[in-house]
């Protein structure tokens, strides 16, 4: 199609007449076609290739074949010549291009022609111009595509050709795409002419994948019922780009609509069409139309019905399947793509996913059609908020809290005995993104059912405050709290502690490292913290081992071989033990103990054979001995900083999801500060929560920042002689910022109305003595020094009095 802006005649004919003036008629032949399509360029290139090509002429015999060779070959050099470049670009300039077309037809014949600079001035010119998407559409058609490929490859047109040929492409991508096309080629699919409805077919199946949801949209309109038939077909052949969203739109409440789609489904020949199409096609519970829809598609598909029976075994199997596969090793990082049915905007979404999380999205689908072929309150049901909660959980973020959503709806409705086999269920097969799903819905029922069980043992939610993975206890503690317990339960002395350590938390990324030499071991630290992390020693096993069960913070492990007391391979099996560190990444590092100095040259190359064999053998013995344990990865000795960066690269993508960010554990430690204040609040919290036992976690956090004022007021509440110390303290600080300085004022207020004052009398003189300096300070740091005395001076009094 030839845009009515461009008018060849004139223009072309002054590029042509100076042509032939100086290259005895060469680009006649090339503007009007004869060798654009083999090669655009083909004038730049060395004489040699015309003399291959003259050759290969005369191999055929022809001798007018053989003088046509010869005289492009002449040509070509003519061209090349030096006299004639000066001239052909003098009389290119002259004509003025200004059109789009003009300006490519001229970059061509100056490229053509090795006038690089120039060809690049004149793409320089189309690109500053930014023509309308339809003129530079325009192009594609008049130019060719061979000739746009060229000026994106050629080097010396760079990065003006790429640009241009990059504008061009896109300009007629958004032609292609351009809803009102898509809306009138649906239109023409039904039209009387079938020329007009065989190119509507042909030009839709080029948009491509923009095309279906208008597809769509047509299926879902009762009134355009005339359409249906040729918009089936045409989905039909669009179908490895129309199958995701047809089987999404699969979720939409209209029996029509998904009658219509099990039809055009029953024409796709797919191995991942029928397992969508067994529930469907046997539940009661499917509307009649389309279920003998999804009946017949089945049927046409596989070759047979399946009954009721058949369909629950085939769909329970299947979603166990998917299950499994699942649980591959979180290194895995393959990207494809899955699809969704938005209900409210009526289009399929698309989602860009891990591989295992698709597997997990058909597991929630097929569980959904098993439960509604089956029925029931038990497993089945389970195994469908299982899935289809885990589900959302990954795809909303494992770290945000769950979104509304029907899912989320019906397992609220379900109450706290369904949800709480759920999240057995969930524990039980080390689904903890499933566990940490169905811990928040049982926060949001807050039914007291969660907290006990009729035999008096520990309920799941309870028993998830022990679970290995950090975000599971995080959010089971989380939904104790807003249950609000105020009776003893099995398990309740692990809230306070749960909740404590979390508190702990300082938003630091952090690396332990187990290392027998001091040297060696402080050199690994200096290079972590070129990568941005704090790191610590631990020269034996059991000091390691130690520090890594009470810092939340540690992000990962790094542990030598030659560490002893415990050795590596004990110790990290005791860290695997223990459900605080039983998920840390750990990279054993391979120390070779068979190094021993040589002053024997023959001997020591002897030796080193031997020491290399050795190694090698017992690198091996160590990558078996943890095959079955993906967090733990044997590596190499760091020796530099680039090989400390390898490494903490690798351990932290085997922990996937499972790593915290810094910015989560700050926000873990603030909502379980505001957990440890709510149970310090209740009137027996000492006595049923034991909170107190836990001060010294709490006491940690007040060195946080931002979560200094919440640490205040939760050590106000427990308000023990030392709290009241820290208080003081830190209110005198004037280096503090002052809101902390205030909360801490306040929370010693607290602490002394609680717990009666339980400072000494040196330290009220230095009260004194600090409010008396604080003179030349400012007003408001005199006014928080002044509250603390009157706290001091009114118990005091009130002291006195009571002895009178």
């Amino acid at each position: 199609m030839t845009s009515p802006d461009f008018k060849r005649p004139s223009w072309l004919g002054n590029i042509r007449g100076a042509a032939c003036a100086w290259c005895g008629g060469l680009l006649v032949a090339v503007l009007s076609g004869g060798g654009w399509a083999d090669d655009p360029f083909d004038g730049a290139k060395d004489p040699k290739d015309g003399e291959a090509k003259a050759d290969k002429a005369d191999a055929g015999g022809g001798v007018g074949k053989e003088k046509d060779a010869k005289a492009k070959l002449e040509a070509e050099r003519m061209l090349k010549s030096a006299e004639a470049q000066p001239a052909l670009v003098r009389e290119l300039r002259e004509t003025n291009p200004a059109t789009p077309e003009q300006l490519m037809q001229a970059a061509q014949i100056m490229a053509q022609t090795g006038q690089w600079k120039e060809a690049k001035d004149y793409l320089a010119q189309l690109i500053k111009a930014s023509p309308e998407d339809r003129v530079m559409a325009a192009l594609v058609h008049q130019l060719g595509p061979d000739l746009l490929l060229r000026f994106a490859r050629e080097k010396e047109l760079q990065p003006e050709g790429a640009q241009a040929v990059e504008m061009v492409f896109a300009s007629t991508e958004e032609i292609l795409r351009n809803p009102e096309r898509i809306e009138r080629l649906i239109k023409e699919l039904s039209s009387p002419s079938l020329g007009l409805r065989r190119m509507a077919r042909v030009d839709l199946r080029q948009v491509g994948a923009a095309a279906v949801q208008p597809l769509l949209n047509a299926l879902l309109d009762a009134t355009r019922s005339a359409e249906h038939v040729p918009v089936q077909a045409a989905l039909v052949e669009l179908a490895p780009v129309s199958q995701g969203p047809l089987l999404a739109a699969l979720d939409a409440p209209d029996p029509r609509f998904q009658a219509q789609l099990f039809e055009i489904l029953g024409r796709i020949h797919s191995p991942a069409v029928p397992p969508r199409l067994v529930g469907p096609a046997t539940s009661a519970s499917t509307p009649a139309i389309a279920r003998a829809a999804a009946r017949d598609s089945l049927q046409r598909l596989t070759g047979h019905s399946m009954s009721p029976a058949d369909a629950e075994r085939f769909l329970e199997r299947r979603v166990r399947e998917l299950l499994g596969q699942t649980l591959r090793p979180a290194s895995n990082v393959e990207q494809v793509e899955v699809w969704q049915w938005d209900a409210e905007k009526k289009t399929a979404v698309r989602h860009q996913v891990l591989a295992a999380d698709a597997n997990l999205a058909e597991a929630s689908r097929l569980a959904s059609d098993l439960y509604s072929l089956a029925g029931g309150e038990g497993e089945r049901l389970r195994l469908r908020l299982l899935t289809n909660l885990e589900l959302a959980k990954t795809l909303g973020g494992v770290e945000r809290p769950l979104a509304k959503s029907p899912i989320v709806d019906q397992a609220t409705k379900a109450g706290a005995a369904v949800m709480s086999a759920v999240l057995a269920d969930a524990m039980h097969d080390n689904r903890p993104i499933a566990a940490v799903a169905a811990a928040e819905v049982l926060g949001k029922i807050a039914d007291p059912a969660a907290l006990v069980d009729k035999s008096q043992k520990e309920t799941p939610l309870v028993a998830a405050l022990r679970h290995p993975d950090r975000r599971l206890r995080f959010t089971a503690a989380q939904a104790i709290v807003r249950i609000q317990p105020r009776e003893t339960f099995p398990g309740v002395s692990r809230l306070a502690e749960t909740l404590a350590y979390y508190s702990a938390a300082t938003g630091v990324r952090r690396v332990l490292i187990g290392h027998p030499q001091a040297e060696q071991g402080q050199a690994i630290v200096g290079w972590l913290r070129d990568l941005g992390y704090e790191a610590e020693v631990a020269f034996t096993g059991k000091n390691l081992l130690r520090k890594a069960q009470e810092n939340l913070d540690c992000d990962l492990v790094l542990i030598s071989g030659a560490l002893d007391g415990p050795p590596a391979v004990e110790l990290i099996q005791q860290l695997r033990r223990d459900y605080r560190t039983a998920r840390l990444p750990v990279g054993l590092l391979f120390f070779n103990p068979f190094t021993e100095p040589n002053e024997n040259a023959a001997a020591e190359a002897r030796r080193e054979t031997v020491v290399r064999a050795r190694s090698a053998l017992r690198f091996q013995e160590l990558e078996e001995t943890f095959s079955g344990d993906p967090l733990t990865i044997v590596m190499n000795e760091i020796r530099d900083s680039a090989t400390a960066g390898e490494h903490v690269t690798q351990l932290l993508r085997r922990a996937g999801r499972n790593a915290i960010s810094p910015d989560e554990q700050v926000d873990q430690a603030a909502a379980a500060l505001d957990g440890l204040k709510f149970l310090a609040e209740q009137p027996h919290g000492d006595a049923l929560f034991e909170v107190w036992e836990h001060e010294a976690d709490i006491l940690r956090a007040l060195e946080t920042p931002g979560l200094g004022e919440k640490a205040a007021a939760v050590i106000g509440l427990l308000g023990s002689a030392r709290c009241q110390t820290l208080l003081v303290d830190v209110a005198s600080q004037n280096a503090r910022p002052l809101a902390l300085r205030k909360a801490a004022a306040a929370a010693f207020a607290v602490a002394v109305k609680r717990r009666g004052l339980l400072l000494t009398t040196k330290q009220l003189s230095e009260q004194y003595t600090r409010y008396n300096a604080s003179e030349k300070l400012d007003a408001e740091t005199q006014a928080v020094l002044g509250a603390v005395l009157d706290v001091m001076e009114s118990r005091s009094r009130g002291a006195t009095a009571g002895k009178k």
